[in-house]
C-alpha cells in the first residue's frame, strides 16, 4: 500500500520506524514494554474490556496487551495503510485509515482483525462510539460514516456543510458533538447522527481537542488558556485554565 502522506489540522501523523522482531521457532514474535512502543513510530491506542490495543501508523501492524501495558503481543491488520485512529465499543475494536476507504474490526480483543470498507475514499480523521453506533469522520470535510453492526458495514452520513469541514468529534450521554478546528462552528446530534443542530461558539480560535466526561463536553484551544464547556452540546460557556503549556 502506498499513498501520499496526508497532513492538516487535527491530524496526528508522522514517520514510521520499523521495530525489530525476534524469531521464535521460525515465527516472528514481538513483545514490547511501553518504552519500546513509544520509540517505534506513531501508535494509536484504545482500551476496552481489560485490553489495550495499539495500531501502528503506515503499516499492517497492531499490538495488544492484557496485563495493563506491561507486555505486548504483535498481530497483523488485514493490510498496510495509514491506520490513524482506533476506538472501542460494544465488545469491538475498530480502526480506520487516514487515506483511502479501509477500516477493520476485531471482536476478540485485538487478536485477529477483519477488513471492512468505508463508503468513500477520503482522509478519515477520527472515529468514536456511542449508543450502539460507530461514527467515523473525514477530516476537513462535511462527510462521515456510521456502522450499527459493530464495524462490519458502513453507510454514508452527511454532516452540516461548513467551509473547511469538521475536525473533532466526541460522544457522551446520548449526544454526538463535532467541532471545526479554527472557527466558531460546532454541531450536535441526539439521534445517532441522523440530524444535526448547529451551535456557535462566542470566540474563534485554533481548537485542538474535544472530549466528554462527567456530563460535560470540553473543547480546548491551542496555545492559550481558553476553552469551552457545554452540557448536551447546545450552549457553550467559556472557561479559563489556571495554567497551560503551549503545545509544540
Amino acid at each position: 500500500y502506498k499513498a501520499e502522506q496526508p497532513s492538516g489540522p487535527g491530524m496526528d501523523v508522522g514517520p514510521r520506524n520499523p521495530v525489530s522482531e525476534p524469531v521464535i521457532d521460525g515465527t516472528p514474535s514481538f513483545m514490547a514494554d511501553l518504552s519500546t512502543l513509544s520509540s517505534s513510530g506513531n501508535w494509536h491506542v484504545a482500551y476496552g474490556d481489560g485490553v489495550f490495543v495499539a495500531v501502528a501508523y503506515d503499516s499492517a501492524r497492531a499490538v495488544y496487551s492484557i496485563d495493563h501495558g506491561k507486555t505486548w503481543t504483535a498481530v497483523s491488520l488485514p493490510s498496510s495503510a495509514y491506520w490513524n485512529y482506533v476506538t472501542y465499543g460494544d465488545g469491538v475494536f475498530v480502526v480506520v485509515a487516514l487515506a483511502g476507504s479501509k477500516a477493520a474490526y476485531s471482536n476478540n480483543g485485538g487478536k485477529t482483525w477483519v477488513a471492512s470498507t468505508l463508503p468513500s475514499s477520503a482522509r478519515w480523521g477520527a472515529i468514536v462510539y456511542g449508543d450502539g453506533t460507530f461514527v467515523a469522520m473525514v477530516a476537513g470535510e462535511s462527510v462521515a460514516a456510521y456502522s450499527v453492526d459493530r464495524g462490519k458495514t458502513w453507510n454514508a452520513l452527511t454532516l452540516p456543510s461548513v467551509e473547511g469541514g469538521w475536525h473533532y468529534i466526541a460522544y457522551g450521554d446520548g449526544v454526538f458533538v463535532i467541532a471545526k478546528a479554527d472557527s466558531t462552528n460546532v454541531a450536535y446530534s441526539t439521534d445517532k447522527g441522523g440530524t444535526w443542530t448547529e451551535a456557535t461558539l462566542p470566540l474563534s480560535v485554533s481548537w485542538m481537542g474535544l472530549t466528554y466526561g462527567d456530563g460535560v463536553f470540553v473543547l480546548m484551544s491551542y496555545g492559550d488558556k481558553s476553552g469551552y464547556r457545554v452540557e448536551h452540546g447546545q450552549t457553550w460557556n467559556a472557561v479559563t485554565l489556571s495554567s497551560v503549556a503551549k503545545r509544540h
